[in-house]
């Protein structure tokens, strides 16, 4: 699909000896992280608990988990419950609570389990990435990048309607200016 954009030659593998396959396969799996990381995509959301790691941080924090390596964390979007406080520093997370259950955005390695919509949003950002290399067209790179910001906002608007709104928690402080 990112090829088709560019206007290049398709390709049948990314394993194919080609400059497209090459430039594919050197472009596509950091396109993907990156896409993936923009937004909680409904199809890339997992769930995990985690374990503490045997020694404390040094300050700062009471404990530390390792983040999940099957599947990959690309993203911590929350703890257990909205105000509970961490920090990534590495592929270590730092927090005072004494259990850790974490949602978080994992790598996808197989492109079946793609949305319809973030496919196309690879696909753009992807060909944004392949249009100068393949083409040393500054402007088809430029339309390229446009035109990815708005397949992004339709694909994460889409996205962000499936499910159950979630109640935002207000304070009675917040609540006595209506």
């Amino acid at each position: 699909m990112a090829l088709s954009q560019v206007g290049a030659n398709r390709i049948t593998s990314l394993e194919d000896g080609n400059k497209n396959a090459i430039l594919c396969n050197e472009f596509y799996e950091s396109t993907v992280d990156e896409v993936l990381r923009m937004h909680p995509w409904n199809c890339a959301i997992h769930r995990a608990t985690l374990s503490a790691l045997a020694d404390a941080p040094d300050f700062g924090y009471a404990y530390q988990y390792t983040l999940p390596t099957a599947p990959y964390c690309l993203r911590v979007l929350q703890m257990d419950y909205l105000d509970y406080e961490f920090k990534i520093e590495g592929r270590v997370l730092l927090t005072n609570e004494g259990t850790c259950n974490i949602i978080y955005i994992k790598r996808i390695t197989d492109p079946t389990k793609f949305d319809s919509l973030l496919v196309e949003a690879i696909a753009t950002r992807l060909a944004t990435k392949l249009a100068y290399p393949i083409t040393q067209s500054k402007t088809l790179t430029e339309q390229l990048s446009e035109e990815f910001k708005l397949v992004l906002s339709a694909a994460r608007t889409s996205d962000a309607q499936e499910g159950t709104v979630e109640a935002l928690d207000t304070s009675t402080w917040l609540n006595s200016r209506f």
